[in-house]
Order: C-alpha cells, then sequence, then structure tokens
C-alpha cells in the first residue's frame, strides 16, 4: 500500500492500492480535461467510462452505492453531462466517426439519436453539423424524423403561459 495525499476541501491522507492509484490518476486527468475544452471532452468521455466499465467507482468507499452517486456526490458532476460525454465516445468516437469541427452541443444531440440509425444517415447528420449553425441543425433533424421545422411552421397552434409576479414560477 501506499499513502497518497489528495487535495480537496480539507486535506485528508488516504491508503490506496494499485487501483486506488489508477482511479486517483483518472479523476485527476478528467478534470484537467474538463477544464481545457475542446475535444478534451471526447478523452473525458473515455475515462468516465473506463470508471464505469471496470467500476473503479467503487474504491471511493462502501458509502458511494452506484456510479451516480459517485459522479454527484464524490465528483461533484451532473449525472446527463458525464453520461452525455460517455455517449459521444461510444456510439461516436469508437465506431469511427469524423467528429472533429462539430461543437459539444450537436454531437449531445447526435449520440442521443443514434441508437438505432444506419451508418449512412449518422455520416449524413454528421456532416449537417459541421456545416450548419445549430438552428438549420436542428431543423435537419426535425426534418429526418417527419416532424415540421421551425421555419416552416406557420406557428399557429399556439400555447399561452403566465407567470405568477410573486413567486416567477411559469403556469399555463
Amino acid at each position: 500500500m501506499k499513502t497518497i495525499r489528495l487535495e480537496c476541501d480539507r486535506a485528508i491522507s488516504i491508503e490506496l492500492g494499485i487501483q486506488g492509484e489508477e482511479l486517483y490518476r483518472i479523476e485527476k486527468q478528467i478534470n484537467h480535461l474538463e477544464g481545457v475544452g475542446g475535444l478534451s471532452f471526447i478523452e473525458a468521455g473515455r475515462l468516465w467510462n473506463e470508471i464505469k466499465t471496470n467500476k473503479l467507482w467503487r474504491l471511493h468507499g462502501n458509502h458511494i452505492h452506484s456510479f451516480r452517486e459517485y459522479i454527484e456526490k464524490e465528483m461533484g458532476r451532473k449525472y446527463t453531462g458525464v453520461m452525455n460525454r460517455i455517449k459521444i465516445f461510444k456510439r461516436l468516437k469508437t465506431e469511427g466517426f469524423e467528429i472533429e469541427g462539430i461543437d459539444y452541443s450537436k454531437l449531445e444531440k447526435i449520440a442521443n439519436l443514434t441508437k438505432s440509425m444506419p451508418r449512412e444517415s449518422i455520416i449524413e447528420i454528421l456532416k449537417v453539423a459541421v456545416d450548419k449553425p445549430y438552428r438549420a441543425f436542428l431543423d435537419h433533424i426535425r426534418n429526418q424524423q417527419g416532424k415540421i421545422t421551425t421555419d416552416n411552421c406557420d406557428h399557429e397552434n399556439k400555447e399561452l403561459f403566465s407567470r405568477c409576479r410573486d413567486c416567477g414560477k411559469w403556469i399555463k
């Protein structure tokens, strides 16, 4: 066993085995990558996937019962954001799709749509994601799904909402 000093709100020392040292190294790398931006979220997705697949999150102790609890309580991240990074990595990067130059928000949308799509359709959507602004990209997806696009809609089927001045809640 080796003692490693972890830096957090208060300094603590934890006895870690080989797997624990690997988890600490991965967590440190994730924190760096997510701070850098760019395509680093894909690499962060790969690392999150490694922690999830190998159940390394269990090394944080018996008080952590699930990967979700580990993400939210130990790492201070939003679970859906981490899962979106994993989806982008697993569904797009590992399948060999060219995703450089595509904004994270578009990749997130594509990753959530592509589970049962044929490869040709995914390639087409990725090309549209590179070429068009976000709103046009969303309209293309709506068109592919057989829905009315926002620029082809007459906007006659409206919903009206009221807002409470006291609490700020929107009411239908």
